[in-house]
């Protein structure tokens, strides 16, 4: 199930299974994976039986030793063992001998803490270590079972109370009456339980109110979207991408920056949201800035002061912006002050 979506992530290769996980939901792909499944695990699962059961059997009878000396059967083996003891035997006879008149050297004696060293590192090795007696570990007591053990505690504490108490009374009532001890005995250990789970609900109810009176003191902070900055150096942007107030301020700030051209563009982009904003002109990316001025003098024909103002800025506008003109800081600073009338009109 994972190699389609392996092939997907790395490779981008889909799969019927990648475009409908209900693919793999059928009784031929689940018998086809359980029988590759099988086929793999099956030869390694008899391969660790026929080995354990081979080592078992070698406990008694040796046969491990005797698969390790097999190996020493062959011609091949049996010529280099015979060839490696010849060897041997050549050059020990003039080691031993020495130098004429001195006697042999003795081999030198193996201390008794060295051996018993050997041994212990030896019987400690990982092939031997498993057949000795397994010591049991002192594990730490978990949480829950700490939690369990004291649970078993208190009702044991509470069935020992009830059982002495039911006892004491049996023992002081006469024999007739103690057939209707045992409802009684069972109502008190329902009443009890009923007790605790009304209990463990009152604690839930006041930690729920305790969360909810929490959450209604946790100030709720108001975001607002923040509007992109449009690219005046870009053809396409319009008027309408931002309120006429922003207009303005973009445009303070590019004067402040030196940016006049783009300042010139920010400010007369705000007379025109402003005049939009005052339904005097539609805004329309296929009109120009005259059809801008002819349909002000039809629309604001009362305000014939407004209509000469906004001319004289789409002159200026016209020639800076189409006509590569250069514009001043006091030609810019006439043209803001033109817009502040559009927007007193």
């Amino acid at each position: 199930l994972a190699v389609p979506y392996l092939l997907k992530t790395f490779f981008g290769m889909e799969t019927i299974f990648t475009q409908s996980m209900s693919s793999a939901v059928n009784s031929t792909f689940i018998a086809a994976m359980f029988g590759l499944t099988w086929l793999c695990v099956d030869p390694l699962l008899k391969a660790v039986y026929v080995l354990r059961c081979f080592y078992g059997t070698s406990l008694q009878s040796g046969e491990d030793l005797r698969a390790d000396l097999r190996r020493f059967r062959s011609p091949a083996v049996a010529t280099a063992l015979l060839a490696i003891c010849l060897c041997f035997i050549a050059v020990t006879p003039s080691h031993a001998a020495g130098t004429p008149g001195t006697a042999p050297a003795s081999s030198p004696a193996v201390s008794p803490t060295e051996l018993d060293q050997s041994i212990e590192e030896t019987i400690n090795r990982r092939e031997f270590t498993w057949r000795t007696p397994r010591q049991k570990v002192e594990t730490k007591s978990s949480v829950a079972e700490k939690i369990k053990a004291w649970m078993d505690k208190f009702w044991r504490a509470i069935d020992d109370f009830f059982r002495k108490l039911f006892n004491s009374r049996r023992s002081t009532s006469p024999p007739s009456g103690t057939s209707w001890m045992a409802p009684i005995s069972g109502l008190m250990y329902l009443l009890l339980i009923a007790a605790v789970c009304a209990l463990v609900l009152v604690v839930a109810l006041l930690i729920r109110a305790w969360l909810r009176h929490r959450a209604s003191q946790i100030p709720i902070v108001a975001s607002t979207a923040i509007a992109p900055v449009p690219d005046l150096a870009d053809e396409n942007v319009a008027a309408d991408q931002l309120p006429d107030d922003e207009w303005l301020r973009l445009a303070r700030e590019l004067l402040q920056r030196g940016e006049l051209r783009l300042a010139l563009r920010a400010f007369y982009l705000s007379s025109l949201a402003h005049l939009a904003r005052r339904d005097l002109i539609i805004l329309a990316k296929f009109k120009s800035n005259r059809d801008y001025e002819r349909e002000l003098g039809r629309r604001g024909h009362a305000l014939p002061e407004l209509h000469a103002t906004f001319r004289q800025n789409i002159t200026h506008f016209d020639r800076v912006w189409y006509g590569r003109h250069e514009t001043t800081r006091e030609q810019l600073e006439d043209f803001a002050l033109n817009v502040e009338r559009i927007r007193a009109c």
